[in-house]
């Protein structure tokens, strides 16, 4: 509408300049002479300047001829900006049946629907493969491990790959390998790394689509905005911690590390489009090693702390894991020194342990997990040479607010140890109450 005024503007002031007014009633006036004679005339009133012309009482008036042209372009303008407006709908309509329909491709290739369904909350769907080999059927979950080891980075996997045909070279020779062993093995060989394949090739596809949307952006074919409402729900299932499945942490970080291994910049461009980083797990062995304890500003104990902050948020099985990874004497990417056989032989033994229940005793008692539930707290803690860390999880759900909205202030008491003199004040009465729901396990540690 803008535009259509100020076209009608622009137009009035042309035909004012251009054309001019006309002389009225007929009266020819003449304009063409010497300078003497245009003063005559107009001193007598009988001489006006060019396309100007005034009539007796009425006025300055226009010639039906130019209003006629006037109106003509002013009609045909208007009629250019309306064709020009449905034009541009009618380009944003097909720029938006173009995302759908790119979007319904990508959905409906087999491999991305298998992925769609292990992100959507269904990590224990039971998926059918068959074997290539035998034609056999094969049936598996895609479980949390299992993601784990598909997504490994690909050395890793070549290194798999030829520790797998040195061992079973070896079986060729009389007496070199246990008979149980070389079953475990054909048995890993011929489903479980068939599997892993499989998954990693669904996962390749699912990214490679995802680059492509960012190419159509990058391109200009389409933008974020126009791409948002058929593809936010995909980007929130790995982006948005409130969209993933319970106990996936160790997956979701494994595959944050397989986009930045296998080099999908244009996937986490297209996350930060959308407001989610996708980044490596900064996780380390060296991680809580060598903490100052003096007051001085020290930056490696800071940036400690802030992992710790950050692993918090995760489920108990991961911070476990990590918490693991901090405490025993295990060097970042040992498989690395690992020779391909004992790296096969690694990985089978986990693989056979995957079926128990996942114990903490083996970093008791320097671990401890706090969930209290009825002051909805949650928090870990770890204990690593002289120093004691203790993370609280923050605001997360609803029922925090509960404890955050608790604003009245509460004589601080110590409820644990009555014969330690306490710090005189008073403090927030909700999150006095947290702290004391698990004063005593943070005491006894």
């Amino acid at each position: 509408m803008i535009r259509i005024r100020l076209f009608l503007l622009s137009l009035g002031a042309s035909l004012g300049l251009v054309t001019g007014l006309a002389p009225a009633y007929g009266e020819a006036i003449p304009v063409i002479g010497s300078l003497s004679v245009r003063e005559s005339l107009v001193s007598q009133g009988r001489f006006s300047p060019p396309g100007l012309a005034w009539g007796r009482g009425w006025g300055m008036i226009l010639s039906p001829a130019l209003l006629l042209t006037g109106l003509s372009l002013a009609v045909g303008g208007v009629v250019a900006l309306t064709w020009l407006h449905f034009y541009q709908q009618q380009r944003r309509w097909r720029r938006r049946d173009l995302a759908r329909m790119e979007a319904k491709t990508f959905r409906e290739r087999e491999a991305v629907k298998h992925v769609l369904d292990i992100l959507d909350y269904e990590e224990f769907r039971t998926f059918y493969l068959t074997h290539p080999k035998d034609g056999r059927l094969i049936s598996f979950e895609a479980n949390d491990y299992r993601l784990r080891r598909a997504l490994r980075s690909h050395q890793q996997m070549v290194k798999m790959r030829s520790g797998l045909d040195e061992i079973k070279r070896l079986a060729t020779e009389a007496d070199r390998l246990p008979a149980k062993t070389l079953e475990l093995v054909e048995q890993y060989d011929n489903e479980e790394f068939f599997i892993e394949i499989t998954l990693r090739d669904w996962f390749d596809s699912f990214l490679g689509g995802l680059e492509y949307f960012e190419i159509l952006i990058e391109s200009g074919l389409l933008t974020a905005e126009e791409l948002k409402p058929f593809i936010i729900y995909w980007i929130k299932l790995i982006g948005d911690r409130r969209y993933r499945r319970k106990g996936g942490s160790g997956f979701y970080d494994q595959l944050f590390h397989y986009i930045h291994w296998a080099g999908y910049g244009r996937v986490q461009n297209l996350f930060e489009r959308y407001g989610f980083k996708i980044l490596p797990p900064p996780y380390s062995t060296h991680d809580f090693t060598a903490i100052e304890t003096d007051t001085k500003y020290d930056t490696h104990r800071v940036l400690c702390l802030a992992k710790a902050a950050y692993l918090v948020y995760e489920d108990r099985d991961y911070v476990a894991d990590i918490v693991r990874l901090w405490l025993k004497p295990v060097m970042d990417d040992s498989w690395k020194k690992m020779s391909d056989r004992q790296y096969v032989v690694e990985v089978i033994k986990a693989w056979l342990r995957e079926g128990e229940g996942k114990s903490e005793r083996d970093i008791l008692p320097d671990f401890k997990y706090l969930h209290m539930m009825l002051t909805d707290t949650q928090a870990f803690m770890l204990r690593k040479d002289n120093n004691v860390i203790l993370v609280f999880k923050g605001t997360q759900q609803l029922s925090d607010w509960k404890t955050n909205l608790q604003i009245r202030l509460k004589q601080f008491t110590i409820l644990a140890d009555q014969t330690a003199i306490p710090p005189t004040g008073r403090v927030h009465r909700g999150f006095l109450g947290a702290w004391q729901s698990v004063e005593k396990q943070v005491i006894t540690i």
